[in-house]
C-alpha cells in the first residue's frame, strides 16, 4: 500500500500552506500482506501527480528522469517505510519541465496529491494553497 503525503520540510504533514510556504511531497509504503515483501521503491518507479479537480497541474513524469535508479526494499508484514520529503515549487509542469525556472506558478486553491510507486497508486491527499 502507498500513501501520498504533503507537508513541511521537517516531515510533518500539513493541510494548508501560506503564500510564502513551500510544500513538500513524499510517500510511505506499507506491506499489508502476510509474508515478507521485496519491492522496488526507487526513484525510477516513483511518480507524483497534483491535480485541481480533474485538471492536471503537476506531474513528476514531466521532470528530468534520466539516471534515476531502482531501490529494492524488503518489508516484513505490517512494516512501513517513509521516503524523504521533496520540495514542490508550486508550479505547473509541462513537456518542457517541472520547475520554477521554466514553468508557470500555481495560484491559491485546493489541490490533490497522489503517488504511484512501482504501479501501486495511493489514495489522494487534499491540501490548500493560500
Amino acid at each position: 500500500m502507498a500513501t501520498a503525503i504533503v507537508g513541511r520540510e521537517d516531515g510533518t504533514e500539513a493541510e494548508s500552506f501560506d503564500t510564502a510556504e513551500q510544500p513538500y511531497i513524499w510517500f510511505t509504503i506499507k506491506n499489508v500482506g502476510a509474508v515478507t515483501c521485496t519491492f522496488n521503491a526507487g526513484p525510477a518507479v516513483q511518480f507524483f501527480t497534483i491535480r485541481s479537480g480533474n485538471e492536471l497541474i503537476w506531474s513528476s513524469k514531466d521532470c528530468l528522469r534520466k539516471g534515476l535508479e531502482d531501490n529494492y526494499v524488503s518489508l516484513e508484514p505490517g512494516q512501513s517505510q517513509v521516503r524523504n520529503p521533496t520540495p514542490w515549487e508550486r508550479v505547473r509542469s509541462s513537456s518542457t519541465g517541472c520547475n520554477a525556472e521554466t514553468e508557470a506558478p500555481v495560484i491559491s486553491g485546493a489541490y490533490n496529491l497522489t503517488a504511484e510507486v512501482n504501479g501501486v497508486l495511493s489514495d489522494g491527499n487534499q491540501f490548500l494553497l493560500n
